[in-house]
């Protein structure tokens, strides 16, 4: 994605996003008015009017209703009474309106509290900005983040306390800054990392676009801090090298953080997530990231991961889902788990020199240089789905997880392994049995089937906690998820307070009468119309200004099985010219149950 006219809708799957029913309603309909000087009987609808919808889909767009759309091949039947041979020969039509009220009975605890306006420009005075904000800054009364231009003022005090206060509609920033977006919040000039925390409180950012010329992109270019319970969702994150969604460079703790829907695009060190997690030698408080997950579309060149591009620190507790495009040490975990080019990678000349001139410069805002970083890191309770690209120099989980060794004959110097403690990949989903490329046997790794990851059997299959930390997920099965995390896709809306009438679905669609009666069933006989005879290309319902500002995501906990929200369709069909209506029913409420699953 380029510009927020590319921002992915969430169809729950509410990945990307999608909720599927089937819908069976029968109402009363009534008959009424007709054309006193037609000198006829009264035409009438009989008592009932059935619509029966196929699927009906729910999307829904950085916490709005975007569209609702009734599958083409869905009906309507309609037995009527009493009309006269004249509809066939003098011009009437029957005109088909549909409306949808969408509501959750008792969900409102499931539901954010709303999202933020969008700017189309960027903040001209960030310290204004910080200034007008709610809170001093301080760890016991940090900065309250309600706004984009809010989030972008993080620049002018980068050592400084913030929390999210809503979600943040950021669709806008793709427009800012003459089209490189949102500036990722370190002070490449200043020499200055982001050393504060930023607590999300459970909060989304949605549709953040970055376009960045220098290395470290990402919403925070260089992390010294501490990163926890934030998610960004249908972003678009580009830069040179060491670029992820949350963090182009992580050397300090990232925590309960997702990035959902992103597309990720770099050169060296570029992962879902984060593009480079390393720490100082020796230091064990450093490049921490736990409890978190990506489900992005990460394109790089080396050094690229579903997940993290290089860990040379401490990742646990984690996966990655989505896919991935790389040319040499590609993963769909990491792209390396080790400063090293492994031994049979296929790879033409050292790679570490690259790595290492990018890293020199990001790590001296922070004081450090790349010969002081640990050259072989740890990733403990992840898995990965991620599809990979059919090359020999890609892996199923991590291409690269040993340091560079030299061997004589048979001596071998060198060659330090990086650390796979309980990690697993999807042999299926990533499209290889490969899921280390250089592997010495002592890595805990394991390939298994996506039946053998999904459900209640990944219980079995696993080391992984699931008692404190995972949860399985079944009703349909799929991976296990984190508990205490947002689940990775929207299934459902709910507004915000009361339910809201949409505008129609099918407003005043005509159809001449000749079209579907049948001269032979008058005075009276069945419609069965489907959407499709009425040549509706699309039944759906379009954003509309009416039900922005009420509607918001429904954010399911890991531990419900399944939220049921309920969609009420009303049907009104008359019979008539365009001056005249002589009969009308309306059918409805119809209700169609959104089995909203989560994952």
């Amino acid at each position: 994605m380029n510009s927020t006219d590319r921002q992915p809708t969430v169809t729950e799957p509410l990945s990307r996003r999608t909720a599927m029913a089937g819908l069976l309603g029968t109402a009363l309909g009534s008959a009424f008015g007709y054309d006193q000087f037609l000198r006829i009987e009264e035409p009438a609808f009989a008592a009932s009017i059935e619509f029966d919808a196929a699927d009906v889909t729910i999307e829904t767009n950085c916490g709005i209703v975007t569209e609702a759309v009734v599958a083409e091949e869905s009906t309507i039947t309609v037995d009527y009474a009493n009309v006269p041979d004249s509809v066939l020969t003098d011009g009437y039509q029957f005109q088909f309106t549909l409306e949808a009220n969408p509501h959750v009975d008792g969900r409102a605890d499931r539901a954010f509290a709303g999202w933020s306006e969008p700017n189309d420009h960027a903040p001209a005075d960030l310290g204004a900005v910080l200034d007008g904000m709610d809170g001093d800054g301080s760890a016991s009364d940090p900065y309250v983040i309600t706004t984009d231009h809010e989030l972008q003022a993080i620049a002018a005090a980068l050592d400084a306390h913030y929390e999210l206060g809503n979600n943040i509609n950021a669709t806008q920033t793709g427009a800012w800054n003459d089209g490189s977006g949102f500036d990722p919040l370190t002070d490449t000039d200043a020499d200055e990392a982001f050393e504060g925390t930023l607590t999300g409180n459970g909060h989304r950012i949605c549709g953040l676009t970055i376009d960045g010329d220098d290395d470290g992109v990402g919403l925070i270019g260089v992390n010294a801090g501490t990163v926890d319970h934030v998610g960004l969702i249908h972003g678009d994150v580009q830069g040179p090298n060491a670029v992820g969604t949350i963090a182009g460079l992580n050397i300090g703790t990232i925590d309960r953080s997702y990035a959902l829907d992103c597309a990720v695009q770099g050169t060296e060190l570029v992962g879902g997530l984060v593009g480079a997690n390393v720490r100082e030698e020796g230091e064990t408080e450093q490049g921490h990231i736990d409890r978190s997950y990506a489900e992005c579309s990460v394109t790089g060149d080396r050094f690229t991961g579903g997940f993290v591009g290089l860990n040379v620190a401490d990742t646990r507790d984690a996966y990655a889902r989505g896919t991935i495009d790389g040319d040499a040490v590609v993963g769909g975990f990491a792209g390396a788990n080790a400063l090293g080019e492994g031994e049979d990678a296929g790879l033409i000349g050292s790679l570490l020199e690259l790595v290492i001139g990018v890293l020199d410069g990001l790590l001296s805002l922070v004081g450090l240089g790349g010969d002081d970083i640990e050259e072989t890191g740890v990733i403990s309770d992840a898995y990965a789905t991620v599809a990979v690209p059919d090359h020999d120099n890609a892996a199923g989980f991590v291409a690269v997880n040993e340091t560079d060794r030299t061997c004589l004959l048979f001596l071998c110097i060198g060659g330090d392994p990086g650390d796979l403690e309980r990690t697993y990949w999807d042999t299926d989903a990533s499209g290889t049995a490969v899921g280390l490329i250089e592997a010495d046997g002592d890595e805990d790794l394991d390939g298994l089937s996506t039946g053998e990851l999904q459900g209640a059997a990944a219980s079995a299959n696993t080391a992984l906690d699931f008692t404190d930390t995972w949860t399985t997920v079944t009703d349909p099965d799929d991976y296990p998820h984190l508990l205490d995390t947002p689940i990775p896709h929207d299934r459902g809306t709910t507004p915000s307070g009361g339910s809201t009438t949409f505008e129609p679905l099918v407003d005043a669609h005509t159809v001449p009468a000749t079209d579907l009666l049948d001269p032979a069933d008058l005075p009276h006989g069945t419609l069965t119309p489907s959407f499709t005879d009425l040549n509706i290309d699309t039944v759906s319902l379009s954003s509309h200004s009416a039900i922005d500002s009420d509607f918001t995501h429904l954010e399911p906990t890991a531990d419900a099985a399944r939220i049921d929200t309920t969609i009420e369709f009303t049907l009104t069909v008359e019979l008539g010219t365009a001056t005249e209506t002589i009969a009308t029913a309306t059918a409805g409420p119809a209700t169609a149950t959104l089995t909203v699953d989560v994952d």
